[in-house]
């Protein structure tokens, strides 16, 4: 190949609309360098400040700042003493922390199925539910609220256990409540792709003070000072800065395949809480951008007919532009490659977890079997720059043909 043709195909690695890249400017720079310049990485203020103004927004009695989400769910889980026979009922369509923060707290997870807007109902639940049900977890995915407000009451007079899991939807309202605030545990986390954008940290929150004795006895494994550095940094780099950055990544991958590893439980450090205090600022207005990039996208990709699954209310707040493939194709690689070729960087939803675990006899989940592997989701952090370059995704139309070979190949870093 000329020297040309590498310089294209190395081009084709920079996205002009990146995937996940988080809303970060000066003040987000400014907090993390104030709290290095003070010695206050580890301990400081901050974690009580966002503490305090989540109960707020949430209404909230109590709170627990903890590490991650995954960290909140075991911690409630915790309170709740469940033993290695109780079952608690959760989507398999989830992140992966979900289901692995029931089993840290030594409890069982129970799949149920979604809706056509990728989130756990009441009927799900109830089909789901066994004598040795203890608990459910509804998380809202996407930013698309689940029916929580009926789902309160059912498990309450069966007493069963409710964790409102409002990590990508924190913010966001449902019957006149906040979510976060129904049930008897709230979660709210930042993360990346989420309505508070940091590398980590979050908070449980509830209301009975019998559960919060509890909770706030079970000890977390401290914050390291060298370990929140690297992970701001790491996510000023390789986050904020994806776009430049994104070949090196798919080279490190390649040389230095990534290895999973699961820290314990535990407290988040200032330097979390910190960020998650400056996000709190400026979350709405945040929304409000990703909620006039996706009116343009919309408008852009009308003439492909694909289901969208995220919530097109106007009081609505998208992470994501979520979209559902038609059964009869464009595949998903396809569509992929069709996507990177006009510069935007797309990744399929999740993998639900029965699939990727071993279930002992798993409840029948038609909706999440037949739906998972078309769900494609359309990052909203960037703005299309040059939308005629989104005009190359007419391959991907029902009926057409598959996009040319090179740019189906270019689907780098998923």
């Amino acid at each position: 190949m000329s020297i040309v043709g590498k310089l294209r195909r190395l081009r084709s690695y920079w996205f002009q609309v990146p995937w996940c890249v988080p809303p970060w400017g000066w003040k987000e720079f400014r907090t993390a360098a104030g709290c290095l310049l003070r010695g206050a990485v580890v301990h400081g203020r901050d974690g009580e400040r966002f503490e305090s103004r989540v109960r707020e927004v949430v209404g909230r009695r109590f709170a627990i700042p903890v590490g991650r989400g995954r960290d909140a769910l075991w911690l409630a889980l915790r309170a709740l003493e469940l033993g290695p026979e109780d079952e608690v009922v959760m989507p398999a369509y989830v992140c992966a922390s979900v289901p692995e923060a029931v089993r840290m707290a030594g409890a069982r997870p129970v799949w149920a199925d979604v809706n056509d807007r990728l989130v756990v109902t009441l009927d799900a639940i109830r089909a789901a539910m066994t004598p040795r049900t203890r608990c459910a977890i509804v998380p809202h995915l996407f930013g698309n609220a689940a029916e929580v407000e009926a789902i309160e009451p059912f498990l309450q007079a069966r007493g069963v256990a409710l964790i409102d899991d409002a990590a990508q939807a924190f913010g966001m309202r449902r019957a006149g409540r906040p979510l976060g605030s129904f049930g008897q545990f709230g979660v709210v986390c930042g993360g990346p792709g989420k309505p508070l954008v940091t590398p980590a940290g979050g908070v449980l929150l509830m209301d009975d003070p019998e559960l919060y004795r509890r909770a706030a006895g079970i000890p977390l494994a401290p914050a390291r000072a060298g370990y929140a550095v690297r992970r701001v940094l790491g996510f000023w780099f390789w986050r904020r800065w994806r776009r430049y950055t994104v070949v090196l990544e798919a080279v490190q991958e390649w040389l230095w395949p990534p290895t999973e590893t699961s820290p314990p439980p535990g407290a988040p450090a200032n330097l979390d809480a910190a960020l998650l205090c400056r996000q709190l600022e400026s979350y709405e207005a945040n929304g409000r951008r990703r909620q006039v990039r996706a009116a343009r996208l919309r408008a852009l990709l009308d003439p492909l007919h694909w289901r969208e699954v995220s919530d097109a209310a106007q009081d609505a707040a998208p992470l994501k532009l979520v979209l559902l493939l038609p059964e009869e194709g464009p595949a998903m690689a396809e569509a992929l490659g069709a996507f990177a070729a006009a510069g935007v960087e797309c990744q399929p939803g999740y993998t639900p977890c029965h699939l990727k675990e071993k279930c002992e006899d798993p409840h029948p989940l038609p909706f999440t079997d037949r739906t998972w592997a078309r769900v494609l989701c359309v990052p909203l952090d960037t703005d299309v720059r040059n939308p005629r370059r989104l005009e190359r995704l007419a391959a991907c139309r029902r009926g057409a043909g598959a996009v040319p070979e090179r740019d189906a190949a270019d689907t780098h870093s998923r």
